[in-house]
């Protein structure tokens, strides 16, 4: 979670727009956008950001990023005017790859039939 909050109050109305990297959400969603107006500028709002389970082993930890873009007819709060930095997220992987045998342990006999048992990519 993040907060956000403009530094100073905005002439007209601000609307921010979150895009996540493609392993994180923002407020559940890949893009969120918030609107900060005039009268309630100075009230801080939460953002939440969430890692996606993609079932791939990337490490154990790995970094994506949350960006985001304002626009407003205020020129101060408007695109190129205002800089927003981005958010860094240290995401903790939970996917491991590996190889998962059915049993670790058979008898065959010799000149006897063959044993098979199953292999699987985790």
């Amino acid at each position: 979670q993040f907060n956000v909050a403009p530094n100073s109050t905005p002439l007209s109305q601000v609307t921010l727009k979150f895009t996540a990297g493609s392993h994180l959400r923002v407020n559940g969603q890949t893009t969120y956008s918030m609107v900060i107006r005039p009268v309630d500028w100075n009230i801080t709002k939460s953002i939440q950001v969430s890692a996606v389970d993609d079932g791939v082993d990337q490490g154990d930890i790995f970094s994506d990023t949350v960006t985001c873009s304002s626009t407003s007819s205020d020129y101060f709060y408007n695109g190129a005017n205002i800089t927003v930095k981005p958010v860094v997220a240290h995401i903790k992987n939970i996917n491991k790859a590996g190889i998962e045998l059915g049993q670790d342990d058979i008898t065959v006999t010799q000149g006897g039939p063959s044993v098979s048992y199953m292999i699987r990519l985790t």
